[in-house]
């Protein structure tokens, strides 16, 4: 059998990496359907998810997936360029961005900037970012994390084990593992406080940690505490 050809993706509105093609796995979303819920379920209204980066589409069934038939939460995923839209102030209305960025370039940079921007604009009520667990020792990362107030909210995801990623052109059984954690953040101390304590009926073994952007200093004693960013992901300095 001959080898099948690799996707095409100039069909794309903007230039994607084949490299960077990798689909976020159904756990990852699992793992942040708890803090979904208690954000969603906080408002009388019908919540709106968003999700800026396109892929194959398959972050709307999964989300979906992860959440109670029930749960009112609409969830936007396009092939949109996501950058012409930040330029052009026409991201979709949203409450909650969820993404997971493509790890090449700068795009994990920009990513998280705009997150930062829009939530501190209260255009959106917070976002929850997967991303690589080395990021915590970048420093456009520490440099960005302390532009939070002091009045936000942040809950940070740390799964048991790596997630494992596939692309859509892989056949074999198991993904390309990745060693990651989801950082979310409020506006609400109250409503991140309570996503995290809901989060505790989450996947065994998967640890949600909340703290204000206050908190910060004592944040960081505890991680180092713990074994630092390596080995427990929280703040980072």
């Amino acid at each position: 059998m001959s080898k099948a050809e690799p996707t095409d993706l100039s069909y794309l509105p903007f230039e994607a990496d084949y490299n960077d093609h990798f689909q976020t796995p159904s756990v990852a979303y699992s793992d942040l359907a708890p803090v979904i819920l208690s954000l969603a379920t906080s408002l009388s209204r019908p919540y709106t998810v968003y999700d800026p980066y396109y892929c194959s589409g398959s972050s709307i069934p999964l989300i979906t997936a992860s959440l109670p038939t029930m749960s009112k939460v609409t969830v936007i995923n396009e092939p949109r360029d996501f950058y012409a839209d930040i330029a052009n102030d026409s991201c979709p209305t949203s409450d909650f961005i969820v993404t997971n960025p493509p790890y090449s370039e700068t795009h994990k940079e920009r990513c998280f900037a705009h997150c930062l921007a829009a939530v501190t604009s209260s255009f959106i009520t917070g976002y929850a970012v997967l991303l690589p667990s080395y990021c915590v020792g970048r420093a456009y990362y520490r440099k960005l994390v302390e532009t939070l107030p002091d009045s936000h909210t942040e809950c940070i995801i740390v799964p048991p084990d790596a997630y494992e990623y596939k692309h859509p052109d892989d056949v074999s059984a198991t993904g390309v593992p990745q060693e990651c954690h989801t950082r979310c953040h409020t506006r609400s101390h109250t409503r991140c406080v309570n996503a995290a304590t809901h989060a505790l009926n989450g996947r065994p073994g998967t640890r949600y940690e909340r703290a204000s952007c206050a908190e910060r200093p004592a944040q960081n004693a505890l991680f180092d505490e713990r074994g630092g960013g390596a080995q427990f992901v929280g703040v980072p300095r």
